[in-house]
């Protein structure tokens, strides 16, 4: 939905823009885009810019991790234990 309406285009003449877009579970949602504000990162002093490059590492890390989890459970056998079965 987020892509669809960050995709829209803007609202023209004071008009707003009307969409519609597919959920997950396959219901539809109409969306009524009124108003755009351009961001400013120019407020952002060095701390916060700081702070979600780091976010945006550990969010790109994650995914990166999470690939190689994928590729590694597709490439092999792998056995997951609990540590409560592995005491028993």
């Amino acid at each position: 939905m987020l892509s669809d309406i960050f995709s829209a285009p803007r609202p023209k003449d004071g008009k707003p823009t009307l969409g519609i877009t597919r959920l997950g579970k396959g219901d539809y949602a109409v969306y009524a885009l009124s108003t755009v504000s351009d961001g400013n990162v120019e407020v952002a002093d060095e701390a916060a810019k700081q702070r979600e490059i780091d976010n945006l590492k550990r969010l790109q890390g994650r995914s990166d991790f999470n690939h190689l989890l994928y590729d590694m459970k597709g490439r092999a056998k792998i056995t997951i234990t609990l540590q409560s079965e592995a005491t028993q």
